[in-house]
């Protein structure tokens, strides 16, 4: 079974569409509090990652190891994130939330789920729950596609990654 092109693109069209909705109804509820900790998607990898090499995190967040940096020392300043040595490769650093990074998580979640909810309070459960599950779907489908590529381009010594 193939997907046609057009179909393809419709896809794409809709997910940016969706990005740009998600983006202005998130924008219309940010409160000050939200400012610190604008790196939540980060957060919430840390977070269900415990403890990582920021190498891995990188790879999962799909971005180059000095950005994955720049955010974990961002982050670290506010409190949010603990860095420590990594027992087997005294070069790497493992990270993790720090409690406060765990609260102000939570808080963000639970306010994120409540501006969706707010938006879709005219979708009945099922729905809603259908549409959680096909974006699941969605997604795990293209990290499988991307990491099956990045390994490929590993086998061949490309470089998946530039900064």
């Amino acid at each position: 079974m193939s997907v046609e092109p057009e179909t393809a693109e419709r896809l794409v069209n809709r997910i940016v569409d969706f990005q740009r909705a998600v983006r202005c109804v998130s924008a219309a509820h940010v409160t000050p509090a939200d400012q610190g900790i604008a790196l939540i998607g980060v957060l919430r990898m840390i977070s269900e990652a415990g403890e990582a090499r920021g190498s891995d995190l990188a790879e999962q967040l799909g971005v180059g190891a000095s950005v994955l940096s720049r955010q974990v020392s961002d982050l670290h300043a506010l409190g949010l994130v603990e860095r420590r040595p990594d027992p087997d490769d005294g070069r790497a650093q493992l990270i993790t939330l720090s409690g406060r990074g765990r609260e102000e998580l939570g808080v963000a979640q639970a306010r994120r789920a409540a501006v969706i909810a707010e938006a879709l309070a005219g979708w009945a459960e099922d729905e809603a729950a259908q549409a959680a599950s096909l974006l699941e779907k969605l997604a795990s489908t293209f990290d499988h596609s991307i990491r099956a590529k990045a390994a490929r381009k590993a086998a061949r010594g490309i470089p998946m990654h530039t900064d």
